[in-house]
């Protein structure tokens, strides 16, 4: 596919010319001043092309929560967020109730099969952000009180197994772990 466009983002400025798509990849980008001819499959001057965004901390989209223990609903939300223009992203895990763990491990599974099996229709989710529990109860902010706990290695351990290796970062008040055992 060849697509024309006047702003065409990239990472020297912007450009003005021809991106060849081939196999859903981008293969070339041709500077205007370069093009020979006017054909093109799309036209997209009038409009800017990015790259895909990457949200790193979400806690779900048009309905569907990153907080769900139903792997169909973390694909929904998958799903959802192309159509904002989100690639890749991290879901939030963070609702330290009875289901914490079940929502670890939903989201491992999708995980799982979006490698396993290539699916060409979702943003691709990199990794499990967790917010909390290990948080100062003094600057808890949406948390409920019942949602905190001291810091545990043993419960950090618990929550990355139940992840399946996927949880890739944490929000934690480091004062509340002032030796950084879970560091």
């Amino acid at each position: 596919m060849k697509i024309r466009c006047n702003e065409i983002v990239t990472p020297a400025g912007v450009i003005d010319g021809l991106v060849i798509v081939e196999d859903g990849k981008i293969t070339q980008l041709v500077p205007a001043a370069e093009l020979k001819e006017e054909a093109w499959d799309e036209d997209w001057r009038g409009y800017k092309l990015l790259p895909g965004l990457i949200d790193i901390h979400t806690h779900g989209y048009l309905g569907y929560s990153a907080q769900s223990a139903d792997p169909e609903e973390l694909h929904g939300l998958a799903r959802a967020m192309t159509s904002i223009g989100v690639t890749g992203f991290f879901p939030t895990a963070g609702e330290h109730f009875d289901k914490e763990y079940e929502n670890l491990s939903a989201l491992a599974s999708v995980i799982d099969e979006q490698r396993r099996t290539e699916i060409k229709d979702e943003a691709q989710i990199f990794g499990i952000h967790m917010e909390g529990p290990f948080l100062n109860p003094a600057k808890k902010g949406g948390f409920a009180l019942s949602q905190l706990c001291e810091p545990s290695v043993d419960k950090l351990r618990s929550y990355i197994s139940a992840a399946g290796g996927h949880l890739k970062y944490m929000t934690i008040s480091p004062e509340m772990d002032p030796e950084g055992s879970l560091m």
